[in-house]
């Protein structure tokens, strides 16, 4: 406000009063995350502008009803800020405790292969380990997709925790084609979902060529964390 300003009823700020002690900040809970969402429940709270460092909060309230537009749930988180860390008006990426009652099947994104026809993924059949390496067949399975993380889609249907899924296949991943596979690790890391989720779900396998001249994919590319944005 400026000296010698005209003060007008209802339309001129004069002050402004923030309590930053405890601060509160508000996410969009997808409604398939919704139920799982408990008052009390703990929270983490990171900032870019603080690098790895975390700050523990607490869900306290909950708006109790989806918003119909987006179909979220909106969710008040509050923080203690007694050293004045946090300043009001920061992003803050927001990670809560995941408590789905049927978690869902998580695979790395590069391993669907969409097509007019529908949406499919390369799995092993009839499986042979020989040393570090599987010898199977290829399967195109049709599958039913959820959630799009990126780095990570959810499988409502199709698959199972056991089946050895192709990741990043090429062409060359054809119905019936024999292979030679190595076994990877698992790279996801979601946490809209469930942050162990996709290392315990995702059974991934890279091509390898085999005697008969098939030509490997492409080696998968690293995944990055997807997290819940707030403002404070």
């Amino acid at each position: 406000m400026d000296v010698r300003a005209l003060i007008t009823t209802g339309s001129t700020l004069l002050f402004r009063v923030a309590q930053t002690e405890r601060l509160r900040t508000y996410i969009s809970v997808p409604h398939t995350n919704a139920p799982g969402v408990v008052v009390g429940e703990h929270a983490t709270l990171s900032s870019v502008e603080f690098g790895t460092r975390q700050f523990d909060g607490v869900v306290t309230r909950t708006a109790g009803a989806l918003d119909p537009a987006t179909r979220t749930l909106v969710t008040e988180v509050q923080v203690p800020n007694a050293g004045g860390t946090l300043r009001p008006g920061m992003f803050v990426d927001v990670t809560l405790q995941d408590r789905r009652a049927n978690p869902p099947l998580l695979i790395p994104g590069d391993a669907l292969i969409v097509e007019p026809a529908g949406t499919r993924v390369g799995v092993l059949r009839d499986t042979e380990k020989r040393g570090k390496s599987l010898i199977g067949t290829i399967h195109l399975q049709p599958v039913a997709t959820g959630r799009d993380y990126g780095a990570a889609t959810e499988i409502l249907s199709g698959l199972t925790a056991q089946d050895a899924v192709i990741v990043n296949p090429t062409d060359d991943a054809r119905e019936g084609v024999k292979v030679q596979a190595a076994l990877t690790k698992p790279v996801l890391d979601v946490q809209s979902g469930s942050p162990k989720q996709a290392k315990q779900n995702t059974n991934s396998e890279r091509l390898q060529p085999t005697p008969r001249g098939e030509q490997p994919p492409k080696q998968p590319s690293k995944a990055n964390k997807k997290r819940g944005p707030g403002v404070l």
